[in-house]
């Protein structure tokens, strides 16, 4: 039986194009590739539970997202199902994704992430964590997980459950939406932010990626959000701005909820 495992992803928040040496874990992608689900995933290990995992195989990534302004409570990120295994020359390992994997919106995953149990190299059964230190710190290699019946449930819920959407100018409404978002995972609500919810070739590292298939998609997810908050800063909603088109398109829905 293919197992499951766990994984940490680094995610932030870049607010400028910054020149910086391509990281290890990137690889040439199609332009529309990764929207609604990761296409691969990268890790430089090649030994203990990396050697596990084969095809049907699900790793299960989760992420915090650090940003200038503070970090958002922890959340999983992605469901990966493992179509193929690549033993790179380099010792990298690379995993290559079925059509059943899956991004998810924004949800404080703390409660989920505390009762989480993995075996150890022993074979030993044990928890993920037993303190309160950053995620990241135990997850810098692939783990797995003893039972996933506790991420199925939560991964069911997410997949369900009505999301937030937010809308804003990336020009001066970014610091705005992060505590906007953070304010919403405290209340325990899902949410959908492009700045975790898009793939990271795109956000963070600023790569060329289809503009009609990236227009679809978002306004696809203001179709299926609950609610859509505006974050009204000086530059929100100018003419020609994408951030017009959003607002647009949820008032006439009537999702529209402004925040000043």
């Amino acid at each position: 039986m293919a197992g499951h495992f766990i994984h940490y992803l680094k995610r932030e928040i870049t607010t400028r194009i910054q020149q910086k040496e391509t990281p290890f874990y990137v690889v040439e992608q199609h332009l529309q590739d990764g929207f609604a689900r990761p296409t691969y995933h990268i890790t430089r290990r090649n030994s203990g539970p990396v050697k596990k995992i084969k095809k049907g195989s699900v790793i299960w990534l989760f992420s915090s997202l650090k940003s200038p302004w503070g970090i958002l409570p922890p959340s999983l990120d992605a469901k990966f199902v493992v179509e193929s295994v690549e033993f790179l020359l380099d010792g990298r390992t690379k995993f290559c994704s079925n059509k059943k994997s899956r991004w998810f919106p924004l949800l404080d995953a703390s409660p989920l992430i505390d009762n989480l149990k993995t075996i150890d190299n022993m074979g030993r059964e044990k928890k993920l964590r037993d303190d309160k230190k950053p995620l990241g710190l135990y997850l810098q290699s692939i783990r797995e997980l003893s039972d996933p019946d506790p991420l199925i449930r939560w991964s069911d819920r997410i997949r369900t459950a009505e999301f937030n959407f937010i809308s804003y100018r990336i020009k001066d409404g970014t610091k705005s939406a992060f505590f906007k978002v953070r304010n919403l995972m405290e209340e325990g609500e899902v949410i959908f932010w492009d700045r975790y919810s898009l793939p990271r070739r795109l956000v963070e590292r600023r790569e060329i990626v289809d503009n009609e298939i990236l227009n679809e998609y978002l306004m696809e997810q203001i179709k299926l959000s609950r609610r859509v908050w505006g974050i009204e800063t000086p530059k929100y909603a100018e003419l020609d701005s994408y951030s017009l088109k959003e607002a647009l398109l949820a008032k006439q829905l009537n999702k529209y909820q402004p925040v000043n």
